[in-house]
């Protein structure tokens, strides 16, 4: 942030790339949001009052998904993204949204 702030003030971005600071303030408000939501996470799980949901997910479509919603980040680093899941992988019993989150860890985009 203190880069943006320097920047900012410094007219770098106003000026000449008003949209270049914006995509730095949505990736810091994205970035914070999710640490925040691991931290509550993570103060469930200590108080014992973790809620998991429990279902059928397609595990195929779900590491699908993730490595999609990934991809513009990965191409805009230039990095090759590719991902090998059989297609008959099957339905596994889980909450979509951790695991969701646990192939996200997996495939981090920093």
């Amino acid at each position: 942030m203190a880069r943006l702030a320097a920047a900012a003030a410094g007219g770098r971005w106003t000026r000449r790339r008003p949209g270049a600071a914006l995509d730095v303030i949505e990736r810091s408000v994205h970035q914070q949001s999710r640490l925040i939501s691991d931290l509550l996470d993570v103060s469930r799980i200590v108080a014992g009052k973790l809620t998991l949901q429990m279902e059928p997910v397609d595990l195929p479509a779900l590491v699908g998904g993730v490595v999609e919603s990934s991809r513009p980040t990965f191409d805009a680093k230039s990095v090759t993204l590719t991902s090998s899941v059989a297609a008959d992988a099957g339905t596994v019993r889980g909450d979509p949204e951790r695991l969701r989150q646990w192939s996200k860890t997996c495939c981090p985009t920093r």
